[in-house]
């Protein structure tokens, strides 16, 4: 495979995984192929390509006339195979493509390159990085369309999380936390915000080691 060749397939499977992000893997959630690019840093051109391809391969579907687009079930699946199989090339992408995908840089955390947000945990993960990033999510909510019962649970799930991140960590239900930071999550794609929750995962992730 040539250089060229393989940074399209490279930037194909990051927009892909991104609307499957962003969306929660929700074949009925439509967003915008610009923004998606935009936020991946791709030139329109670059954009209007990988749509095209992927459309055309019947990995999403497009409302041309508004700009948005959403997964299909093919297009679910071939981003779970890559992620449960990372070794294994699926039926549009070479064994390994996960490894392009980058968490990001995060202060006092290591990142494990070739699995999504698969971050190690250290102890000097401060309490009010978590604070912030989960008041983030929730701030994003707050001014968002939401309707009041949909802030109300977020507020709650944030408080979840927020409490258990305050009790000692031999105490601490870690299971009732990523629980929690879960429905927020789920919630924050529901009203169009997941980019939000994509950045809090992995300080999330790395403070309570799940």
């Amino acid at each position: 495979m040539t250089d060229k060749l393989a940074k399209k397939k490279q930037a194909r499977f990051r927009f892909l995984h991104k609307l499957y992000e962003d969306t929660d893997g929700n074949e009925q959630v439509f967003l915008s192929d610009k923004e998606l690019g935009r936020e991946l840093d791709f030139s329109s051109d670059e954009t209007a390509a990988i749509v095209q391809y992927l459309e055309g391969e019947r990995l999403i579907e497009s409302m041309t006339m508004v700009g948005h687009i959403k997964l299909t079930h093919s297009g679910v699946i071939e981003v779970e195979n890559a992620l449960a199989n990372p070794d294994r090339a699926t039926a549009h992408f070479p064994p390994g493509i996960i490894n392009i995908l980058h968490v990001g840089s995060m202060t006092n955390s290591q990142i494990q390159q070739g699995s999504i947000e698969s971050v190690q945990a250290q102890t000097n993960i401060s309490l009010n990085s978590l604070e912030q990033a989960v008041e983030k999510v929730l701030e994003a909510i707050r001014a968002s369309g939401a309707n009041d019962d949909q802030k109300e649970l977020a507020e709650a799930h944030a408080d979840t999380i927020i409490s258990q991140a305050r009790i000692p960590k031999e105490q601490r239900n870690t299971a009732l936390a990523e629980k929690a930071w879960d429905k927020l999550r789920k919630l924050s794609t529901v009203v169009s915000l997941g980019k939000f929750a994509i950045e809090a995962a992995p300080i999330v992730s790395a403070f309570f080691g799940f």
